[in-house]
């Protein structure tokens, strides 16, 4: 399953060069381990996308929801894919 996400343009960089390899996110899709992740950067103050950032593509590696996460969240261990995959 692809999971359309708008994501905050602070992590929108570290994202986007690999150094933030995770999302933490209310599981309000029921994420899989292979799923895959289109994420977005959006703008929440101004309600809306940013278009001068491109798509990202990531596989869903892990679902972590154990001990240290509110109830009802998971982070989500993530692989980059290149626009090809």
């Amino acid at each position: 399953m692809t999971h359309r996400l708008k994501v905050a343009p602070e992590f929108w960089g570290d994202l986007y060069s690999g150094a933030k390899t995770f999302e933490i996110r209310k599981n309000d899709r029921d994420y899989q381990v292979g799923d895959f992740l289109e994420l977005n950067a959006y703008d929440k103050s101004q309600d809306k996308f940013i278009n001068t950032y491109k798509t990202l593509f990531f596989k869903v590696s892990c679902v972590f929801n154990a001990f240290g996460l509110q109830d009802g969240f998971v982070c989500l261990g993530l692989k980059q894919l290149k626009e090809s995959e």
